[in-house]
């Protein structure tokens, strides 16, 4: 199957929406899903927004934080080591 949004859960909290999204490569409960992902993040609330603005924001949040965190993992690897793993 093709990874996509399973889910989107929106609350408001405070001036902000707190978005959650699904992410996987199955249905939601099916243990077979190759990909799973669960993001949440918090938005500023915006007057009527489109679903699909709101998915494309948090994601592009996501975006950036995952980035960063895989910048500053590849500064711990050796230069002599590949950054991914070897399969077995």
């Amino acid at each position: 199957m093709a990874t996509e949004i399973r889910e989107t859960t929106i609350t408001t909290d405070d001036g902000a929406s707190i978005v959650r999204l699904h992410i996987a490569d199955a249905p939601i409960g099916d243990d077979t899903a190759a990909f799973r992902l669960t993001l949440l993040a918090k938005l500023p609330r915006y007057k009527a927004p489109l679903l699909v603005q709101i998915q494309r924001e948090a994601i592009l949040r996501a975006r950036e934080v995952l980035s960063r965190l895989e910048r500053e993992l590849l500064q711990d690897v050796p230069e002599r080591m590949d950054a991914r793993p070897t399969e077995i």
